[in-house]
């Protein structure tokens, strides 16, 4: 409890900190949907997730029954790096988020090299007809090379809002041509999301599947999909499913 609630104290001293600072998460945001500001979240969940496991950290918010309601995406330079999660969080309370996930990955090298000139002080030696010297001090410039090397970094951030309403508990997305292809039919959109203990989730439809029929009509895109579901009147629905290669009826208690 203690370690917790210093970590949440070091998060609001570095917020204080960079109050006066321009965050580049916001800079970078964009809003998916805006969020009334009575659901306002004093203390949102900032999760760090490698990329190589960002995935499946995303897909699992999902599921947990939260929405994306706007990103962040850029490259910099390591200049955020240490400030990222205190960044994120003040861009999470912007938006009344409750989770925001996000990641800082190297990207490339970029070659930064330049040329500069510099002030060089020369002395010239002058000896006179009466046989005496004298010395002189000339102030001239002299252009040298300056490698510079710098790492870029991808930052990328995402901010869920948990649904007060999941629906059915799917997340779908519309088919590429190829896909369509291997299905033989113009037909189909894939489900990327089930969200737990929703109708969707008991009546087993899995992530991946691909939905072809909607009380038998067909479905062509995730645009008439949601239409069918917002106007279904019923009790259930019968959704047909490509799944492994074969087609199936799967039923939706909507009362469940």
């Amino acid at each position: 409890m203690k370690k917790h609630y210093f970590f949440k104290l070091l998060i609001l001293l570095s917020v204080s900190f960079l109050a006066g600072c321009a965050n580049p998460f916001a800079d970078a945001y964009t809003s998916y949907y805006r969020v009334p500001a009575s659901e306002f979240n004093p203390h949102p969940q900032v999760i760090k997730c490698e990329r190589a496991n960002f995935d499946n950290t995303y897909n699992g918010i999902l599921e947990r029954g939260y929405s994306v309601i706007g990103s962040s995406a850029f490259s910099q330079d390591d200049r955020y790096i240490s400030s990222s999660e205190a960044y994120v969080w003040q861009q999470a309370t912007n938006v009344y988020a409750d989770i925001a996930l996000y990641y800082v990955t190297f990207e490339r090298t970029d070659d930064q090299s330049y040329y500069e000139d510099e002030p060089v002080k020369t002395t010239a030696y002058t000896r006179h007809s009466n046989g005496k010297s004298s010395y002189t001090e000339i102030n001239t410039t002299q252009t040298k090379y300056v490698q510079k090397l710098v790492d870029i970094y991808s930052y990328a951030a995402f901010f869920f809002k948990r649904s007060g309403n999941a629906g059915i508990g799917l997340a779908c997305s519309d088919l590429n041509s190829d896909a369509h292809a291997r299905l033989g039919t113009n037909k189909g959109i894939i489900v990327d999301t089930v969200v737990r203990n929703t109708p969707a989730f008991y009546a087993d439809i899995l992530k991946d599947d691909v939905i072809i029929e909607f009380n038998g009509s067909p479905v062509y895109d995730t645009v008439s999909f949601n239409s069918m579901v917002a106007g279904n009147r019923g009790a259930s629905l019968t959704l047909t499913i490509v799944r492994n290669g074969i087609a199936m009826p799967k039923t939706i208690n909507l009362n469940r």
